[in-house]
């Protein structure tokens, strides 16, 4: 009986600890979300405010681990593509390198035209 009471303990102590860590964000990376790629698609260019516009583009880039994290949130979480088909597809844009592509052909218009 004794030891019952204390396994019993044990896992009501580990449950506690993991949904603690879970709900205060401690046990989840920080991700960069870039700016939506519909919006990278359509980025307005303003040669008055070139360098601005390049330090800010720059800022948005991913890096290999937003990467991955974005492929493990689609993977794990697939019901998305049904339920929240836009959040699934901005996850796919950047682990699929196509957001930073925009990045890369906004950053070559400022500098072919300004």
């Amino acid at each position: 009986m004794m030891h019952t009471r204390a396994v019993s303990r044990f896992v009501c102590g580990a449950f506690a600890i993991i949904a603690i860590s879970s709900v205060s964000g401690c046990a989840t990376p920080t991700l960069k979300q870039p700016m939506s790629y519909h919006d990278l698609e359509y980025f307005q260019i303003d040669c008055s405010r070139k360098e601005e516009q390049i330090r800010f583009l720059q800022s948005l880039r991913t890096n290999r681990d937003d990467r991955l994290w974005a492929w493990a949130e689609n993977y794990v979480m697939g019901w998305d593509q049904y339920l929240r088909p836009g959040r699934h597809d901005e996850r796919r844009s950047i682990y699929s390198g196509r957001t930073n592509w925009l990045i890369n052909q906004n950053l070559m218009m400022i500098s072919r035209n300004c």
